[in-house]
């Protein structure tokens, strides 16, 4: 449980530090990046200024994930979702797949298994036993009163 307690002490310090620094720090890499390339070509080949850019460009990305990580909260997350769900070019689709989609419980099945049992009778004709037979998953195991199904053979 200390454990816990100090890793997430640790990592506010380190979110509190990236909000604090960032803005400090994008501008020491863009003015020092300027700095050394008006350097580098005010002297000529070789072009030694593209190693301190991409060792520097390296230390801000980490810093810029860090930081961008420490703003996300459960509010961003709901407002981004709700962007991209707006944004979305099928959202007609969705919305008929989430409000039709809905699982069926066992109890539920049975009775519908029920109900075209009946129906199935009543226009004079032998209904599937269950959804399973209708579906041909009917398995013969010895004693289970299933018959085997001569098409899986």
């Amino acid at each position: 449980m200390a454990v816990k307690d100090e890793a997430e002490g640790t990592s506010a310090r380190l979110f509190a530090w990236a909000q604090r620094t960032y803005r400090w720090h994008r501008a020491l890499f863009i003015g020092l990046n300027v700095a050394i390339t008006a350097v580098n070509v005010s002297m000529g080949p070789p072009w030694w200024g593209v190693w301190p850019l991409l060792v520097t460009g390296l230390l801000f990305t980490l810093h810029f994930l860090v930081y961008r990580t420490s703003l996300v909260d459960e509010d961003w997350v709901d407002e981004r979702a709700a962007e991209i769900y707006d944004r979305s070019y099928d959202q007609g689709h969705m919305e008929a797949i989430a409000g039709g989609h809905r699982l069926e419980t066992p109890l539920e099945r049975k009775q519908r298994d029920q109900r075209k049992r009946r129906q199935a009778r009543k226009q004079g004709r032998a209904g599937p036993q269950s959804s399973d037979e209708a579906l041909g998953r009917a398995g013969g195991a010895p004693g289970s009163g299933v018959p085997d199904n001569p098409e899986r053979e």
